[in-house]
């Protein structure tokens, strides 16, 4: 079993190849009485026997095994191996795996070199490909950054002619209402108002601006003559008042807009007139009037 395709050894594995490699000869398995081993001797534990099977596994072949009959027993005696070696280093960081190197003994000192190099080889080749990888990525990002910038600036742009084309329109019926000159007529023979929209196509354009002129309207300060102006110029594209300041009326969700909690049917006071729009097609309530609690 090669290095990379091993499992995560326990420490206890780890620290007895430290120690092997570290050791001219062989070195006994498990410490016993007064003899070192390479790992520790007393009770057994599931840690101790879990360590001791991966150093004698020969998948894994962390050691070359050597047994010897004592009397009853069979003892253990082992010598680190390159693929124990390597497996060491792999799971040491880089700065350690150097400091390990320059410990090991004479008869390992060469292997620890070589797979030391090898390693280093291996781990350069990685970190080169995942720079390439990086670079790539970040050429994408830059690439879809830009076009989502693009993107943006054309709409943001887009927006902008759009307001600008609305707002001098705005401005020139704020205009032409200040200077429209009074003039009676009878109402039985009055003619229809100029402004008042009668195909499709104007009768969207007329609710838009109406829209706008709303807008405009609840933005300009109350008793000013910008919101005076733009009343008139509401009262001729075919927007009326809904309610009076002050008026009581009964609480709908539909007709009214509130901070308050009112429930349908509870009385409350208009603060500001809501705003209708009156078409062939029927009417649009571009805004309710807002009301208090009372």
């Amino acid at each position: 079993m090669s290095p990379e395709t091993q499992p995560n050894l326990p420490e206890l594995v780890l620290t007895a190849l430290e120690t092997a490699m570290q050791s001219e000869g062989e070195s006994r398995l498990v410490s016993v009485s007064k003899k070192t081993g390479l790992l520790p001797g007393g009770a057994a534990s599931a840690a101790k026997t879990l360590a001791k099977k991966h150093c004698t596994d020969p998948e894994l072949n962390l050691f070359t095994v050597r047994e010897v009959n004592e009397g009853a027993k069979v003892t253990q005696f082992c010598v680190i191996t390159e693929n124990g070696i390597e497996s060491l280093f792999q799971h040491r960081a880089p700065a350690v795996r150097a400091e390990l190197a320059k410990r090991a003994a004479s008869t390992h000192l060469s292997v620890a070199k070589l797979v030391l190099a090898r390693l280093a080889e291996k781990e350069l080749h990685e970190l080169n490909r995942e720079w390439k990888r990086l670079g790539e990525q970040a050429d994408e990002l830059r690439v879809s950054l830009s076009k989502l910038v693009s993107e943006q600036l054309e709409a943001v742009e887009s927006q902008r002619e759009l307001l600008a084309s609305q707002a001098e329109k705005l401005r020139a019926l704020v205009s032409s209402s200040r200077h429209e000159p009074t003039v009676q007529v009878d109402p039985e023979v009055a003619p229809r108002r100029s402004s008042e929209a009668k195909t499709d196509e104007a009768i969207d354009f007329q609710r838009d601006l109406c829209r706008e002129l709303v807008f405009a309207w609840q933005d300009a300060p109350a008793d000013s003559d910008e919101r005076a102006a733009l009343e008139r110029v509401m009262h001729n594209t075919g927007l009326e008042a809904v309610g009076e300041l002050g008026d009581v009326v009964k609480f709908t969700a539909v007709d009214h807009a509130t901070e308050d909690e009112l429930n349908p049917g509870d009385e409350a006071s208009i603060t500001e007139p809501g705003w209708l729009y009156r078409s062939r097609r029927g009417e649009l309530l571009v805004a309710p009037a807002k009301v208090r609690k009372l």
